[in-house]
């Protein structure tokens, strides 16, 4: 005669910290990269090619955290962090520099930035900034109730 047993598990608690990425980068080789990098990381990534793409989908999108590449127009790049802090003002923001002492087109954002993270991205810089978008990135719980089983 077969024992069967019956064991009652604890629901397994996991923490998701991947989520949903605005990109904004300019050069196409730095977007590609980048994308592909947080892509294999679990997230979902929304590439943007110009700051009124962005714009646009900040209108109708939702997003967890904004990436923004430093490229040739500060005004513009500065309007794409404002329209995301109108459309989430917890949001997260991290610049992605190419010169660590701003242009002053940058200064009035400079408080509310959440992070910079120093460009052209190389393999530390790629760390860096999986560490960045992991920090900032808000934990989503799941707890998973296996139930009973019999055995």
């Amino acid at each position: 005669m077969a024992v069967h047993t019956v064991r009652r598990m604890n629901p397994a608690i996991e923490v998701l910290r991947q989520g949903k990425i605005l990109l904004v980068e300019e050069r196409g080789d730095d977007r590609t990269h980048l994308a592909a990098m947080l892509t294999a990381e679990g997230h979902q990534v929304r590439e943007c090619s110009s700051c009124s793409q962005a714009i646009d989908l900040l209108a109708d999108e939702s997003f967890d955290i904004v990436l923004v590449g430093q490229g040739s127009n500060a005004a513009q790049e500065r309007e794409v962090v404002e329209w995301a802090w109108a459309a989430n003002p917890q949001v997260p923001v991290v610049l992605l520099v190419n010169d660590p002492q701003l242009p002053e087109d940058y200064r009035s954002i400079r408080p509310e930035v959440a992070s910079y993270v120093p460009k052209p991205i190389s393999r530390f810089e790629e760390i860096e900034l999986k560490e960045t978008v992991r920090r900032h990135m808000k934990p989503r719980v799941f707890a998973i109730d296996f139930g009973r089983r019999t055995r």
